[in-house]
């Protein structure tokens, strides 16, 4: 067994840099909005860096995929976990690993936000807002690259990212329960009232990879969101 399959993996810093073309994505603002992008991308040269993005996962075993539960198994042979993913629970059938994941855009970029906001400059808050999203997608993004290169060195393919109370079934009250398996003091965050993390901008997740997927990448998050049909995200596409 590769031994690195029984650690807990800590990223302390993650190599995020943003460019505008990044955040002219996420504001999809259209030609209309060359004004707010050049306050953002004015805002993000003065801050280009001071985030802390940090990550923690592990590899677990899929002993079981039935009645809207995942059971997960330690590859040291410690106890097994049931995850409660309800409906969602189908989208982890044929799955042989998984791999569980908290990542975090850190506090520092909470701060300067709300420091704007005390001072009154509510756009420039909305951006450094914005910019917190960015930094917390491309830190996705690297734990999705150690998720596929390890499907790719076992021949197997991926399924969707799932995340507690994004996808339908899975509840966040769970999250509690998902998170109980890493140590999330290593990276600076903390569970909260209902389930929710701290910082704010913290996401925990379950992919699962196996020879029954067909992908070689991790499926959108948008692809089995609960809230897709609302998303206002996805209507300005």
């Amino acid at each position: 067994m590769d031994s690195a399959l029984a650690q807990i993996h800590i990223f302390d810093r993650v190599n995020v840099t943003i460019a505008p073309e990044d955040l002219a994505a996420t504001l999809k603002t259209g030609a209309t909005g060359t004004k707010l992008l050049e306050t953002a991308d004015k805002l993000l040269s003065t801050i280009q860096g001071k985030w802390h993005p940090r990550a923690v996962f592990r590899w677990l075993q899929v002993k079981d995929v039935s009645g809207g539960t995942v059971s997960l198994k330690p590859f040291d042979e410690g106890e097994s976990r049931h995850l409660s993913l309800g409906f969602s629970n189908k989208f982890m059938d044929g799955a042989k690993y998984g791999l569980i994941a908290v990542f975090t855009a850190g506090d520092e970029l909470e701060h300067i936000a709300l420091r704007a906001s005390k001072e009154k400059r509510i756009m420039d808050a909305y951006l450094f807002d914005i910019i917190g999203l960015v930094v917390l997608e491309k830190t996705r993004q690297k734990i999705n690259e150690v998720i596929e290169e390890k499907a790719r060195q076992l021949n197997w393919g991926v399924g969707p990212f799932l995340s507690p109370g994004s996808v339908h079934g899975w509840e966040l009250d769970d999250q509690d329960n998902l998170c109980s398996l890493l140590p999330l003091e290593k990276i600076g965050v903390t569970g909260g009232e209902s389930g929710i993390l701290r910082p704010f901008k913290s996401i925990s997740c379950l992919v699962g990879i196996g020879p029954e997927y067909t992908s070689k990448t991790v499926g959108d998050t948008c692809d089995v969101c609960s809230k897709r049909t609302q998303c206002e995200m996805r209507i300005k596409d």
